[in-house]
């Protein structure tokens, strides 16, 4: 299955799936495509390091989400994606991208949702005094 990872920072998330993938314990798994919204995040030099194609998409050069969305599908379909995780990816997905991959997309979010929705899940788990914290991973739709 090829997938793209989407991310906004220093990609973690992105670390820990393709040392997985390295691994062999993603077998069916092609990391395809890493895609970020920000020029300078640091994922993207880590994807480069493993030769993984990269891509920056300025959402301010485009007039509408949708059309930074269409951007961005084409992109998708010409790496033949079928799997999008978003992976530290700051933005929220629109409904261009949710209707051509209903299904198909999935977010790492730092909290156990539905607890400490947002940005900033893991620092307000600390500071709200949890005991305990976690991650959630979840299919995304536009609910």
């Amino acid at each position: 299955m090829r997938i793209a990872v989407f991310a906004s920072g220093t990609g973690t998330n992105y670390r820990a799936i393709a040392a997985a993938a390295a691994k062999g314990q993603l077998p069916h798994v092609e990391l395809a495509l890493v895609l970020s919204d920000r020029e300078a995040a640091p994922v993207l030099a880590k994807a480069a390091a493993d030769a993984v194609p990269q891509a920056f998409v300025d959402p301010k050069a485009y007039a509408s989400k949708v059309a930074f969305e269409t951007h961005i599908l084409a992109l998708l379909q010409e790496q033949q994606i079928e799997l999008i995780v978003l992976a530290g990816y700051m933005r929220i997905i629109g409904q261009t991208l949710l209707d051509a991959y209903r299904g198909k997309i999935i977010n790492i979010h730092p909290s156990l949702l539905p607890s400490f929705p947002g940005k900033n899940g893991l620092a307000d788990a600390f500071a709200y005094g949890v005991k305990i914290t976690g991650a959630t991973v979840h299919y995304v739709d536009a609910g």
